[in-house]
């Protein structure tokens, strides 16, 4: 049965509607390049291409509340716009989501989906509409579950939110909204006290994949070679453009970029997740962590295992205990 998905059914999904466009558009703007002299030769290179008119038309729609000529345009080019959203080659356009109406964004989901739906449909199937949500939160729920079992049997320093105490406080209208999310819901009472600082299972997973990819890039370039791919020491190298770089300075640009936090977040998260990697050795996709005697850092050793590879469900609950010289220092460094 086929049923016309009314502005009100769409507005009690606003939540869920901004927070799929927003990681819809963190997932683009994670890929994002510069063909152009190399700008940032740390970046992930790609053949993206910049939006075409279609996302522009989404763009603009999203920008202009209340423009029903402009909703028109979107059921125009509907087909176009969903084919591009859901392109792992698409560069995204740059929006403030939070910026947005809710409830225009709702009005502007619900017209991508009618211009979407066959032309011998007057209506669209509203359960479709909901398994398109479905599908990208399926996945956010998976890595909402591996969150649970990354911190499980951490200590207590590591598994609430200490690192973090020393940062503001994100909006309540934020932090609400963010309550909402799948990977929260699935993960609520171990995430709880980290999202105040609007740290969430999602931000972690793209952190530890900014790690990870960068960490894989660098060694492929040469630029370093394993036995100094080290977190929380001060290593030094040379790039291709004779200049001096710093791997602390570039994983936190890195995962800042990618998780979209800020400089002081990323720092905290970045701290976080190294401790972490004490107790985790396959929290880094592609790598196994190396724990150092006697010091607070790890090295990363690149694995082709399943263990290190595989689902982050599986590496994330894979559990190693640290050193109890690690275990002493930490405890008195917190």
């Amino acid at each position: 049965m086929y049923l016309s998905l009314t502005p009100e059914q769409v507005r009690r999904a606003n939540t869920r509607n901004v927070l799929f466009l927003r990681e819809i558009l963190q997932h683009y703007q994670g890929r994002r390049v510069s063909e152009k002299g190399r700008e940032n030769m740390f970046r992930q290179q790609s053949a993206t291409t910049m939006a075409t008119s279609a996302m522009d038309i989404l763009k603009r729609t999203l920008e202009t509340p209340n423009e029903e000529a402009l909703l028109t345009e979107v059921r125009l080019k509907a087909k176009e716009i969903l084919r591009q959203m859901t392109s792992p080659d698409l560069q995204a356009p740059e929006l403030d989501v939070e910026g947005l109406s809710a409830e225009w964004v709702a009005k502007v989901y619900q017209a991508l989906f009618e211009g979407a739906a066959p032309e011998s449909q007057e209506t669209y199937d509203a359960e479709a509409v909901q398994e398109l949500f479905a599908v990208h939160g399926k996945k956010d729920v998976a890595i909402g579950e591996a969150f649970r079992s990354l911190v499980a049997g951490l200590p207590a320093a590591l598994s609430k939110a200490n690192l973090f105490s020393n940062l503001p406080h994100i909006p309540k209208d934020e932090e609400r909204l963010l309550r909402q999310a799948p990977d929260v819901q699935a993960s609520w009472s171990d995430c709880a006290s980290f999202l105040p600082y609007g740290i969430r299972p999602l931000k972690v997973f793209y952190a530890t994949q900014a790690v990870s990819g960068l960490g894989q890039r660098l060694l492929e370039l040469k630029f370093i070679d394993e036995s100094r791919l080290i977190l929380g020491e001060e290593i030094r190298f040379v790039d291709d453009r004779g200049q001096r770089q710093n791997l602390e300075d570039l994983m936190l640009l890195e995962i800042r970029q990618t998780s979209e936090i800020n400089e002081g977040t990323s720092r905290a998260l970045y701290s976080w997740m190294i401790q972490t990697a004490q107790y985790r050795p396959y929290i880094f996709k592609g790598f196994q962590v190396q724990v150092r005697p006697r010091s607070q850092s790890v090295g990363l050793i690149q694995d082709s295992n399943e263990a290190a590879s595989g689902d982050v469900t599986r590496r994330w609950g894979i559990q190693e205990v640290a050193a109890q010289t690690n275990v002493a220092t930490w405890q008195r460094s917190v």
